[in-house]
């Protein structure tokens, strides 16, 4: 019975109490099974785990019983777990975990805010990767939650302190410079200088306009000239008559 029971606590995915592994045994074994016999097996079971050398032990936990891995080996199953969770990283955590990094400690409003979009999702699985944790209260309106990054966060990109972290400076350096491959992209403002010929082009057209908005100009004060001369000989002709 022992080994029965054994496996069943291996293969359950939460702890089972007495009653429910007298209840499963009972309907798998052909001989009935008492639950004081349970008992003594299950007893029997956390002690010898207790003994043998090895990666489990046998546990009572959350009201009933199941295997865990020893806390002597919690910090090797931490990382194993950390090297599966690097995978599986959505871009939208990165961009959420980025911001708090940051920003920290920051608030979940300031990082929708920045990012746009709701952020509940990606903070709970950033909670559960223990790569964030709750660092206080904020003193804004509602006392609003802050979050910050946790030691794992550290481990998870190899460095030592936030310090340590690329500065927002040499980013935007990195991508400037990229960018400079293209011509096509230059600002305005960055466009290369010594296109003689460009700039030859835009003075002529520039002269040219001039030149014919001062040519209508002076036409119109002649014909304005002409007129008023006109106006002068007729009344000349009038005052000899």
């Amino acid at each position: 019975m022992a080994h029965q029971i054994e496996a069943l606590l291996f293969a359950s995915e939460k702890p089972l109490d007495t009653r429910q592994v007298t209840a499963l045994l009972s309907s798998l074994l052909p001989e009935a099974v008492k639950l004081n016999q349970v008992q003594r097996v299950l007893d029997d079971l956390v002690n010898e785990w207790q003994q043998r050398p090895g990666g489990f032990e046998l546990v009572q936990s959350g009201g009933g019983y199941c295997f865990l891995t020893r806390s002597a080996f919690l910090p090797i199953v931490q990382k194993a777990v950390l090297e599966q969770s690097k995978r599986k990283l959505s871009v939208a955590s990165l961009e959420t975990l980025s911001i708090v990094a940051y920003k920290q400690p920051v608030s979940k409003s300031e990082v929708e805010q920045i990012r746009g979009v709701n952020c509940d999702f990606s903070i709970q699985k950033l909670l559960e990767k223990n790569l964030i944790k709750i660092c206080g209260k904020g003193d804004g309106p509602g006392r609003p939650t802050l979050y910050a990054t946790t030691e794992l966060f550290m481990d998870y990109f190899g460095i030592n302190n936030i310090k340590q972290l690329p500065q927002l400076k040499e980013l935007e350096q990195e991508g400037h410079e990229i960018g400079r491959d293209d011509d096509d992209d230059f600002p305005f403002s960055e466009m290369p200088h010594g296109n003689a010929a460009a700039d030859e082009s835009l003075d002529s057209e520039h002269n040219s306009s001039q030149d014919s908005e001062n040519s209508e100009i002076r036409v119109e004060e002649h014909s304005v000239q002409d007129d008023q001369q006109e106006n002068v000989n007729t009344t000349d002709s009038r005052d000899a008559d």
